[in-house]
């Protein structure tokens, strides 16, 4: 077993695949006795965009930002279907 110091981690983009893949990490952590973190990451835009870019790459990561929460809830509530004991955060 491992400590809760050591969890299983697993990122998501929203995606079906994403979900399966969260629900694949969970089967590992709970094998493994350790908890399960759930990430979401934005993407680095660069640097030096025009102003144009900068907008789009805003709007993008504003929309990003706003649906981080509900994919993260959906990927940790498939998992904690699959297996309710685990602790998923």
């Amino acid at each position: 077993m491992t400590s809760p110091n050591n969890p299983v981690v697993v990122g998501i983009d929203g995606s079906d695949t994403a979900i399966n893949a969260a629900r694949w990490a969970g089967a590992v952590a709970e094998k493994l006795g350790a908890p399960l973190h759930v990430l979401y990451a934005l993407p680095v835009t660069g640097r030096n965009l025009t102003q144009t870019a900068a907008a789009i790459t805003a709007a993008m990561m504003s929309y990003q930002k706003d649906s981080a929460d509900l994919y993260l809830k959906a990927a940790a509530d498939a998992v904690r279907s699959d297996r309710p004991e685990l602790s998923v955060s």
